[in-house]
C-alpha cells in the first residue's frame, strides 16, 4: 500500500508543478495547431467554433458557408454584419479567429540565395532577420574598401550572415 500511496503523492505532485493553462478570462481553451484550417469545409468550421466554446454562433457560419479559407478574411465588421453581438463576444470570437490565422502567418519563409537557391527559414530565424539590427547588415561591405577596386565584388553582412545560417543548418 505504501506504494501505491507513493505513485498517487507523485502524481499530485507533478500535476501541482505543472503550469496552469491561461485562457481569456480563463473560460476559453488554448487554440489548437490548426495549421490545415484552409482546406476546411463549413462543418469543421462549425466544430472548431463548438470546440472553443462558440457554439452559439456555428449556425451563422454555418447559414454563410464560411469555410477555413473564409476565416482568413473576416474581420470584426463582418463579425457585426453577421449578427454576432454583445461586442465583447465578438472581440472575442475575432481574437480566436486571429489565433487561428497565426498559424498560416508563422509558417517557414523561403529566402533565395544566390550561392544555395531557395532555403527555408524557421519562423524564429525570421524573426530576428527582421529586426533593425540585423537589417543594418546590408549596408555594411564584406570586403570593405575591395568594392571600390573591383565593383562587381559587391558583398554584404547581412548575406553573409544569411548564409553562415545556411551552413550551420
Amino acid at each position: 500500500m505504501d506504494g501505491v500511496g507513493r505513485t498517487k503523492r507523485a502524481r499530485i505532485a507533478e500535476e501541482n508543478e505543472r503550469t496552469p493553462e491561461k485562457g481569456a478570462g480563463g473560460r476559453r481553451q488554448p487554440v489548437p495547431n490548426c495549421a490545415g484550417f484552409l482546406q476546411w469545409d463549413t462543418e469543421e468550421v462549425c466544430a472548431f467554433l463548438c470546440s472553443q466554446k462558440f457554439e452559439n454562433w456555428a449556425p451563422l457560419f454555418r447559414e454563410n458557408k464560411i469555410t477555413g479559407t473564409g476565416l482568413l478574411y473576416i474581420t470584426d465588421s463582418h463579425l457585426e454584419d453577421l449578427g454576432v453581438s454583445p461586442l465583447g463576444v465578438r472581440l472575442d470570437l475575432y481574437h480566436c479567429l486571429q489565433k487561428l490565422n497565426q498559424a498560416v502567418i508563422e509558417t517557414m519563409k523561403v529566402f533565395n540565395d544566390p550561392v544555395h537557391g531557395h532555403i527555408e527559414l524557421h519562423p524564429l530565424l525570421v524573426k530576428i532577420i527582421d529586426t533593425p539590427q540585423f537589417q543594418r547588415l546590408r549596408y555594411i561591405k564584406q570586403l570593405g574598401g575591395t568594392y571600390f577596386v573591383f565593383p562587381g565584388a559587391s558583398h554584404n553582412r547581412f548575406e553573409h550572415s544569411i548564409g553562415a545560417v545556411i551552413e550551420t543548418m
